[in-house]
């Protein structure tokens, strides 16, 4: 069973859940479409193609983001949202109603470096930006304390 953040119980037969930026190789014995990679198919709402009331996010996953076309990123940054979004689309899903569609996250890393010194990258307007020392470990700093408020 599935538990939303609003308390309603979802039920569901079987969670498969992976780990690694690979596709693990159980998947071809599942009967679901994959990818010429190996990954599961799905649509702009993690549903597999073909295969009513399944749904596929994270590593194992090819989610492209129908704005830009672009695949995302198989880190936790993007399946923590996925998974966030995936209970919104199961809810819309079985009440009718239309499901919310993926939507990129934003292109940002950002690691320590030692005491006070960081490095941030990230990439707007076709621009790499990349903050270092001080001022990337603030930023790394603040990226990590706002994470930790979403949970």
């Amino acid at each position: 069973m599935l538990t939303l953040s609003d308390g309603s119980i979802i039920p569901s037969g079987l969670c498969v859940w992976t780990l690694g930026l690979l596709p693990n190789p159980m998947l071809s014995s599942l009967g679901v479409p994959l990818t010429a990679d190996g990954y599961i198919a799905v649509d702009a709402s993690y549903r597999v193609q073909r295969a009513p009331g399944i749904y596929a996010i994270g590593d194992c996953a090819e989610i492209i983001d129908p704005a830009s076309g672009l695949a995302d990123g198989k880190t936790c940054k993007e399946a923590t949202a996925q998974a966030s979004r995936l209970a919104q689309v199961i809810a819309a899903d079985l009440m009718g109603r239309p499901a919310p569609t993926h939507k990129r996250f934003m292109d940002f890393f950002c690691f320590g470096l030692g005491p006070q010194r960081g490095i941030a990258w990230t990439r707007a307007w076709g621009i790499d930006m990349i903050f270092t020392g001080k001022l990337g470990w603030r930023l790394r700093e603040f990226t990590w304390k706002s994470a930790s408020l979403l949970k």
